[in-house]
């Protein structure tokens, strides 16, 4: 059985709470090219994700065109994502880091 590719990145920073502390979040964003799906979670350290926790699922639909110097380009969009209301700016520009297109989520 061939194993799946699966491509992920990962962040820490630091976020400003509304109480005036700050907590160090975790971010995961991984995606499965052959299956046109992602993922995400991030959590904050403190609490090891008791406080703040999310995680879902994105999904792609692979574009294919042709370059100007007449190249095929695969273009994986975002259309879709779930778990959450609104998707967190750092699991955006994790996707964007990994060549994901996410104009349709912005």
């Amino acid at each position: 059985m061939k194993e799946e590719k699966k491509i992920t990145k990962k962040a820490t920073t630091a976020v400003l709470r509304a109480d005036g502390t700050t907590s160090t979040m975790h971010y995961e964003v991984g995606f499965i090219p052959s299956e046109e799906y992602g993922f995400f979670e991030y959590y904050d350290e403190e609490s090891g994700g008791e406080n703040i926790h999310a995680e879902g699922g994105l999904w792609f639909d692979t574009e294919i065109d042709v370059d100007d110097d007449g190249q095929w380009v695969c273009n994986m969009k975002c259309v879709d994502y779930d778990g959450v209301y609104e998707l967190n700016d750092t699991v955006i520009e994790l996707c964007k880091e990994m060549n994901l297109d996410m104009s349709e989520i912005e």
